[in-house]
């Protein structure tokens, strides 16, 4: 068999060839007026199919996430696409501690530790140098409203589960793990932070399995940066946290 013949064979694998198809009948004469609204209500549809398809095979309901800062440089930077798969907290490599305590369920870090970077120490005395790291996740800060990606640094076992630290790889902007708010009153931390408590299995959307490098960029300054640009911040509704 040719290449010709791999190549028209190969092509029924391009979803895009149906539409084609479909185009062909519906719009012989492909009047552009026709023609360009269907492709583009497809190429969003095929998009969420293959999104669907890509987070059922991996176990996650976010099968990729687009970095927006540089908080994880020099490892990730802004408009990388990251591939996750899905993983529990018991399932996702850190340093591992155990600490004697029911639970740690939307607890702030005040009641339980203090870190003095790189230093995280345990009420009970023990001691995590958060600088050694382990793998990239990805979680929901409800405090932000957004997804983040950074990495866990510690897991703590309590007697309800595990519950996971996360901190970003740029030290010029993340001197202090994610959870350091200070004391919390109900949703209002006493200095800013990026999420106000320990992650449990509810939060945690996956980890990162793989990466492309600056994909995602396009959509950035599409949609982010054009919001700056009318709105002076990422939302209309507000700038972000710093």
């Amino acid at each position: 068999m040719g290449w010709k013949e791999i190549k028209q064979k190969l092509k029924y694998l391009d979803p895009f060839t149906y539409v084609d198809m479909f185009l062909d009948k519906v719009n012989p004469s492909h009047n552009p007026l026709i023609d360009w609204p269907v492709q583009i209500i497809s190429a969003f549809i095929i998009a969420l199919l293959i999104y669907t398809l890509l987070g059922f095979a991996l176990g996650t309901g976010s099968p990729m996430v687009i970095v927006v800062s540089e908080s994880m440089s020099p490892n990730l930077h802004r408009g990388d696409v990251v591939v996750l798969t899905g993983v529990s907290p018991e399932n996702v490599i850190a340093q591992e501690v155990t600490l004697n305590t029911s639970s740690l369920e939307g607890i702030p870090l005040s009641s339980f530790a203090t870190f003095s970077n790189p230093t995280l120490t345990l009420s009970d005395g023990q001691q995590i140098h958060t600088n050694q790291g382990g793998d990239i996740i990805v979680y929901f800060s409800n405090y932000r409203n957004e997804q983040i990606i950074h990495r866990a640094v510690t897991k703590i076992k309590t007697q309800d589960g595990t519950y996971i630290l996360t901190k970003g790889d740029n030290e010029l902007t993340n001197n202090t793990v994610d959870q350091d708010c200070g004391k919390v009153t109900g949703t209002t931390p006493q200095h800013n932070c990026v999420t106000l408590f320990p992650i449990s299995e509810e939060n945690l959307q996956g980890k990162a399995v793989a990466r492309v490098p600056f994909l995602g960029y396009v959509k950035l300054i599409l949609v982010d940066d054009l919001q700056v640009i009318l709105f002076g911040c990422k939302r209309p509704e507000g700038c972000p946290l710093p």
